[in-house]
């Protein structure tokens, strides 16, 4: 039967309290919010509704302002110069005046919509900073994770080897005795 070794009480407490420090696993709340903003810009697609634009109401209230306005002068120069009478003809001509000032509204929704969508772009743009800047900070987190792990590793294995060469000390120490016992019991033995 093989004798039990046991390392010094002190090196086992050190180890078990090395083990006791490992690092507890990686979760990032870095790598959490990049995915979230991954997953948004990949559903985010660009749609322009005029009717809901701001720029497009406050425009539309604007030139329907001014539309008003021109077909009420136009509606007066006209029926001035028929003896201050509207007639059919003063009529017809603020309509039309009326018209040129809502198709020249109509001649900005392109511009509008280029607005619109150059926020859109810029979002975008805002939320790919966000991205990479909170895939740089998990990166960075991750290697200070792995400086830690590395660490814990070292620390343990020292205080394993610590142990392992306090238990291979002693069963060496007792086998050089048994070996001496034996040596010096032979060469008695041949006097």
């Amino acid at each position: 039967m093989s004798k039990k070794y046991k390392a010094d009480d002190e090196n086992i407490k050190k180890l078990n309290e090395a083990e006791a420090q490992k690092p507890q696993s990686y979760n990032s709340s870095d790598k959490q919010a990049a995915d979230r903003i991954a997953r948004s810009l990949l559903s985010n697609k660009f749609s322009y509704d005029a009717q809901s634009d701001l720029g497009y109401s406050s425009a539309k209230k604007i030139y329907t302002e001014n539309a008003k306005n021109a077909m009420n002068d136009t509606l007066g120069r006209a029926s001035a110069l028929s003896g201050g009478y509207a007639n059919s003809w003063a009529v017809g001509s603020a309509q039309r005046e009326y018209e040129r000032v809502m198709s020249e509204f109509e001649d900005i929704i392109p511009e509008l919509y280029s607005a619109a969508y150059g926020r859109y772009r810029d979002g975008i743009d805002d939320k790919f900073r966000l991205l990479d800047s909170y895939r740089e900070s998990d990166k960075e987190n991750y290697q200070r994770f792995r400086d830690e792990i590395k660490t814990w590793q070292d620390a343990r294995n020292y205080y394993y080897k610590l142990v392992r060469d306090d238990i291979e000390d002693k069963q060496f120490a007792d086998e050089l005795e048994i070996d001496m016992q034996k040596l010096i019991g032979t060469r008695l033995k041949g006097r």
